[in-house]
């Protein structure tokens, strides 16, 4: 008969990293961080920042023939404002310690989401065994996913800081949403939902599968948040020129966009960009044959479609995602599930919508693609905790080969560049889809052996 008493015991006597290494480690990350990102040239932040100054001053914000224009929806510019007002020579800093923060509170919720199986030990044989050799087991397990987690998401993620994004803030929105949904807290977490909406339109995908599952009251909060939060900024900084934010960002960009086909915008979006990791913008560049060779195009094409041949592909393409993506939400997966179950479901499904974020919009550049963290985690979680699964490892393996080794640090910008133009990063996202797709499909029929 099971000691429950003993099994208590062993609990507590988890070894658990002293505080005083976390803090330390996370000091040791803050210095390092803060000298590369003042000693980096290229930024996105002067993009919001001057989008800023221009919204609180009634000018336009969207001008797509600027080198680097704007292209988010208006409330993304209204967070930057109070940047502003902080020294210029201060403000990489503190965005830099305000990203850092934020991937510091997606890690947390990411480990509330996967403590109740990561927090127990793996074999229920361990209760007939002594405390000490187990529970130093149970940690180096731990800390062997999160390395593994580091080894197969730390390029995206790094990108984020790298090009001085803002991307972890969409990142936390997501995670905080999961996490209420997985709670019950369905109102919360179609308000968190809306928000990251505004803030970069792709989120807006889990609103409908909110409604799929039958959590109506949370997708229409989400929708309520979403509409006020577009039309926010045209209250407190109205256009000197007149109309809404939100129509001059559609007219400007999204107007543009056509399922199918790779964003095409003048002055903000071309084509054929090796920087656009989306599915579209993928295909297009393997789809296209570049004749002369110049800096910013050249020949990466394996096939040669027509214009309507390549269209009805990348649309067929993304449905197919949209399809898996809904027959992996059905509601009918998560009945009789226990509440540490449904909480494991709901992060497997956000990896495979953030996954859908990414492949499906116009544009997605390598700092986009630092939410490949949530698919990554429940996939190695799901194979190092749950099951040996092949499939799985060949995927994350895949994952390793065309995400973590194909960074400009290790191959050189022009070798780096080729691999982009490739879509090595649509691959590796592709590759965390199907292994998340895989883990779902598959769960249910293997549950007794959690």
């Amino acid at each position: 008969m099971p000691n429950h008493t003993g099994t208590s015991k062993r609990h507590t006597e988890q070894p658990q990293v002293p505080k005083k290494w976390i803090v330390s480690i996370l000091l040791l990350v803050a210095v390092i961080g803060l000298g590369i990102t003042y000693n980096r040239t290229a930024e996105e932040l002067g993009v919001y920042r001057l989008a800023a100054q221009r919204m609180l001053e009634g000018e336009e914000i969207y001008r797509p023939l600027e080198p680097k224009p704007f292209t988010y929806p208006p409330f993304f510019a209204a967070p930057f404002i109070p940047l502003l007002w902080i020294p210029a020579t201060l403000q990489k800093g503190i965005f830099f310690l305000f990203n850092l923060s934020l991937l510091f509170a997606i890690l947390v919720i990411l480990r509330r989401m996967l403590s109740p199986w990561l927090d127990r030990d793996a074999d229920e044989q361990v209760l007939e065994d002594p405390p000490g050799p187990r529970s130093s087991n149970r940690f180096r397990k731990e800390a062997l996913f999160w390395f593994l987690c580091f080894l197969l998401a730390a390029r995206h993620v790094t990108a984020v800081f790298e090009n001085q994004s803002h991307d972890l803030i969409v990142f936390l929105l997501v995670m905080v949403s999961t996490y209420a949904y997985a709670k019950h807290k369905t109102n919360l977490a179609g308000a968190g939902m809306g928000l990251a909406a505004a803030c970069k339109a792709t989120p807006i995908l889990f609103l409908p599968v909110y409604a799929w599952q039958g959590r109506f009251r949370g997708a229409a909060t989400g929708v309520v948040i979403l509409a006020a939060a577009l039309l926010l900024p045209d209250l407190i900084f109205p256009r000197t020129a007149g109309g809404l934010w939100v129509q001059a960002w559609f007219d400007s960009f999204l107007s543009k966009v056509s399922p199918g086909e790779a964003a095409d915008a003048e002055g903000a979006w071309f084509s054929w960009n090796f920087l656009n990791q989306s599915l579209t913008g993928s295909l297009y560049r393997l789809s296209t044959p570049i004749g002369a060779r110049t800096s910013t195009a050249f020949d990466v094409s394996i096939w040669n479609p027509s214009r309507e041949v390549l269209k009805f592909t990348g649309y067929a393409l993304q449905l197919g995602l949209i399809a898996i993506a809904a027959f992996s939400c059905l509601p009918r997966f998560t009945r009789g599930l226990d509440d540490d179950r449904f909480t494991l479901r709901k992060l497997g499904e956000a990896g495979l919508l953030v996954c859908c974020m990414v492949l499906l919009s116009p544009m997605s550049s390598k700092s986009h693609f630092g939410v490949l963290l949530i698919p990554i985690a429940f996939c190695t979680f799901d194979l190092l905790y749950r099951k040996r699964d092949w499939i799985v490892a060949t995927l994350l393996a895949l994952i390793f080969l065309t995400g973590t080794i194909t960074t400009k640090g290790l191959l050189g910008v022009d070798l780096g560049n080729e691999f982009l133009a490739r879509g090595t990063v649509t691959f590796a996202t592709l590759c965390a889809f199907f292994a998340t797709a895989h883990v779902l499909f598959h769960t249910r029929s293997r549950e007794a052996r959690v």
